[in-house]
């Protein structure tokens, strides 16, 4: 969420349209999350991971949807690397799992799904150290899937 919005803000800055754009993935292994917040994750196999964040830019006559979430070396690493560099003509996907669907674009973080993450986070960050909780926020499927895309997407943008 905090790369996509720098990455937004610093095209801004220097004159490039940029928005945010979502997408659900599919990332059994979760590979990429801290360990201790992947094993917070748990619930049913095979959760998507909702509502990830990427940026995208007005480059040419299209816009570019540049994920910058994971650092290149960090992905080769995990045996997931970049299929190409930046080029301003190519999209940079995600390097997480592929996608599902895509969650739409947005000039400004939509605020149902800033107020997930913010809960999300407060949710993973009490459970690291509670067992019980733990077990309770890995089977609530409702957290998990953040908010609903169709309440979403009255924001989004062409």
């Amino acid at each position: 969420m905090g790369k996509a919005i720098l990455q937004v803000a610093l095209c801004r800055a220097v004159g490039i349209p940029a928005r945010i754009a979502f997408q659900v993935l599919d990332s059994p292994d979760k590979e990429f999350l801290d360990p201790a917040v992947r094993a917070v994750w748990g619930g049913r196999p095979g959760r998507p991971l909702p509502w990830h964040s990427l940026g995208e830019a007005r480059l040419g006559e299209r816009w570019l949807k540049l994920d910058a979430t994971i650092d290149a070396p960090t992905a080769a690493a995990k045996g997931r690397p970049y299929q190409h560099e930046f080029d301003g003509m190519r999209d940079i996907p995600t390097v997480e799992g592929p996608i599902l669907r895509d969650n739409g674009s947005y000039l400004d973080y939509p605020a149902e799904v800033a107020e997930w993450y913010e809960r999300l986070a407060v949710e993973v960050v009490g459970a690291l150290d509670a067992p019980s909780a733990r077990r309770r926020l890995a089977d609530d499927d409702a957290l998990w899937a953040g908010p609903d895309p169709t309440a979403v997407r009255r924001a989004a943008v062409g």
